[in-house]
């Protein structure tokens, strides 16, 4: 599929929706046309993500409103503008000629369908036997409801005479979704449900006379600058609206931040043919774009600390020997040494908070780990259900992961291809279980390599790290109590000769291992042990599921969500009051 020139960059998902027989806008005095009209809202769109998010528009193709609207984005693609058209159908093109009134608008869709490929969002056989041949548009609008942001809806108001209609699709994107078995599939269930999502309405008019039922009014919400009124959900609980508001705020946040720090050097080696289990090529190398960045961030940000704590250790020190002259030459070199480290620490410190090396960091391993797990579902053949990977107490705080993980679902309605159930074990249990146990039993080199990479390592080999330092920890520990009894038995014999040297000694043994209990806890290797070999034995037990069962779904998206929860936790935990910034 073409995704044109948006290698390593997080989509904002819009979708289309609206009646075939559009005529005109009700109120012409800001817009006099409706293609005027989607290009205004297209526009408001692109302003609110920045002109670094590409636009992703969901569109069913049907004669009259999809096509006036996708018409509207090609002429703002012309223009520049990151949007990229996902042409979606209930079935094949030929097989939907006959809903073409002319074979102007039918060539249309089928050049859009071969330039941008088309993916086919039809319910199964059953389901359309028993519901009727309208069932499928009313499955698309809802498979347009769990993917979009944001849906435009060209909508003059009214109830829906049948199944699919514009009516339908807003109402499922506001939360309200229809006891269908196979429909509510798609949605998260219980606590976890989707209370509604983003519908900016335009109000038209259609060709054939107007019905006379009531118009529906949902709860508007003020954005500010949208051409037209936005709705979030059917409730009118000021609850569930602040909570989508804030929801939908932090996601747009989040989508600016990640892509505003793209860089085009970090996507020329995307260019190369990447493929990782269960992902598109797009989606590979989104997938090694945010790995990369992530690495990169984190590699910074350990730089940081570790240059932070050699000052802060070097401060201390210092500040034992200024004692020792406090109104000679080497007691003002002591003092300036103190002050230098301390002003070092303080600018490492904001300067990493400026730069946002450790937030950059938890985002992009965030949306690596998020598609990669649900890449791993893809290759497994596990349609998109009602469960979900993100951890109910991230949803309101990360729900860039949650963008993640659908934009990796699409994948799967789109190229069946990247599907392989039989190389699931291999791929994805043995890969995992041979990286966790390096992670855990892993050693640095040795001499001047492993001194230059000790920085990464810190992180990469938690293991072999909690061992060392516990065990430095430990010793030093049992020096500084060697030296304080040293220390008070020359006191009870009143010898002064070594006492200088030993009390010095006995502090920098105390807060040296002070340190390095600091640096342990602040590192989470005790934490990052335990998880690892929680994870290990989860996938063991999961590779013996898949051989000794045909029925391994459940298994496995159970295994996606703990693992999922695994790196969610560390991320909410430390990083949530940084997203939460300015709400």
């Amino acid at each position: 599929m073409n995704m044109d020139n948006n290698a390593g960059r997080m989509p904002l998902i819009i979708a289309v929706t609206g009646h075939r027989d559009v005529d005109a806008l009700q109120d012409s005095r800001d817009h006099s046309t409706i293609s005027e009209a989607f290009t205004a809202c297209l526009q408001y769109w692109v302003k609110t993500v920045g002109p670094d998010t590409p636009i992703h528009l969901l569109c069913g193709m049907a004669q009259g409103a999809d096509l006036l609207a996708l018409k509207a984005a090609m002429q703002l693609k012309s223009a520049g503008t990151r949007i990229t058209p996902l042409p979606c159908l209930v079935a094949p093109l030929p097989q939907l000629k006959e809903s073409y009134d002319n074979q102007e608008d039918f060539e249309y869709a089928a050049k859009i369908c071969e330039q941008y490929g088309c993916t086919i969002t039809a319910p199964s056989q059953p389901a359309i036997n028993e519901m009727g041949e309208a069932y499928p548009y009313l499955y698309q609008g809802a498979v347009f409801a769990r993917y979009a942001n944001v849906v435009i809806a060209l909508w003059d108001s009214k109830p829906a005479k049948g199944q699919g209609g514009t009516a339908d699709v807003v109402r499922m994107q506001l939360g309200d979704i229809p006891d269908i078995p196979e429909i509510k599939a798609l949605f998260p269930k219980g606590f976890d449900g989707s209370n509604g999502g983003v519908v900016q309405h335009i109000p038209v008019t259609r060709c054939r006379p107007s019905s006379d039922d009531a118009d529906i009014s949902y709860p508007t919400t003020q954005l500010k600058g949208s051409p037209y009124p936005v709705n979030l959900s059917t409730s009118r609980h000021q609850s569930v609206q602040d909570f989508l508001s804030h929801e939908f705020t932090t996601l747009l946040e989040q989508i600016r931040l990640f892509n505003r720090k793209h860089n085009s050097i970090d996507t020329q080696n995307l260019e190369r043919d990447y493929t990782q289990p269960g992902l598109t090529p797009a989606l590979s190398q989104l997938f090694h774009y945010a790995d990369t960045k992530a690495v990169n961030r984190r590699d910074r940000y350990q730089k940081s600390v570790l240059t932070f704590f050699f000052c802060a250790f070097t401060a201390l020190l210092a500040l034992e020997f200024v004692e020792w002259g406090i109104s000679s030459t080497s007691g003002y070199i002591a003092s300036g040494g103190v002050l230098l480290a301390l002003g070092t620490c303080i600018v490492l410190y904001w300067t990493s908070r400026f730069r946002g090396w450790k937030r950059d960091y938890q985002l992009y391993r965030g949306v690596a780990e998020a598609i990669r797990l649900r890449g791993y579902l893809n290759l497994a053949d596990i349609a998109p259900c009602e469960s979900s990977l993100l951890p109910r107490q991230m949803r309101n705080n990360l729900p860039l992961f949650q963008q993640a993980v659908y934009l990796t679902e699409w994948a799967w309605w789109q190229d069946k291809s990247i599907i392989a159930p039989d190389k699931v074990k291999d791929a994805w249990m043995e890969s995992q279980i041979s990286y966790l146990k390096t992670r855990l039993t892993a050693t640095p080199g040795k001499g001047i390599e492993g001194i230059r990479k000790l920085h990464s390592n810190l992180l990469k080999m938690p293991g072999h790290y909690h061992r060392t330092l516990g065990k430095l920890s430990k010793f030093l520990m049992t020096s500084f109590v060697i030296l304080l009894a040293s220390l008070f038995t020359l006191q009870l014999t009143d010898t002064a000769d070594y006492y200088t040297w030993l009390y010095l000694g006995i502090k920098v043994m105390l807060f040296t291992s002070g340190i390095f209990a600091l640096w342990i806890n602040l590192a989470g290797y005790e934490h990052l042990c335990v998880s690892y070999s929680r994870l290990i034995a989860l996938y063991q037990r999961a590779a013996t599921e898949l051989e000794n069962t045909s029925d391994y779904h459940y298994t496995l998206q159970e295994l996606a969500k703990e693992a999922f929860s695994e790196h969610c936790e560390w991320v909410y935990y430390n990083a949530k009051s940084e997203y939460n910034s300015g709400h």
